[in-house]
């Protein structure tokens, strides 16, 4: 199965991400909250596809990204995609198929 790690620290996007992910995808969704948690995460098992909150920081941002190249081989395709308001039924479905995509 699919291991989707999702860092956003908006707990509102938290239900809509998992129903997405986890009844629309069928993959298994990882949610945390900061770059902290989200290096412990990825260091127990490397996701297939990493999702950043909009509202995540440049730096967090940097310190995941930098974190995954780190453990992951090299020319190992890196998919992260941005997490979209998901309350906006145009940006939910777009980032659906998006998703859909990666994995």
């Amino acid at each position: 199965m699919s291991l989707v790690l999702a860092i956003e620290p908006d707990a509102a996007q938290a239900g809509p991400l998992t129903s997405l992910v986890r009844a629309k995808l069928g993959a298994q969704l990882q949610l945390v909250a900061s770059s902290h948690a989200a290096v412990i995460a990825m260091n127990q098992r490397v996701p297939d596809v990493v999702l950043l909150g909009r509202d995540l920081p440049p730096d967090q941002r940097t310190k995941i990204v930098a974190h995954l190249r780190s453990i992951t081989a090299e020319g190992l395709e890196l998919r992260m995609v941005d997490i979209p308001k998901l309350s906006v039924e145009e940006a939910s479905d777009r980032f659906t198929r998006t998703l859909a995509a990666c994995l």
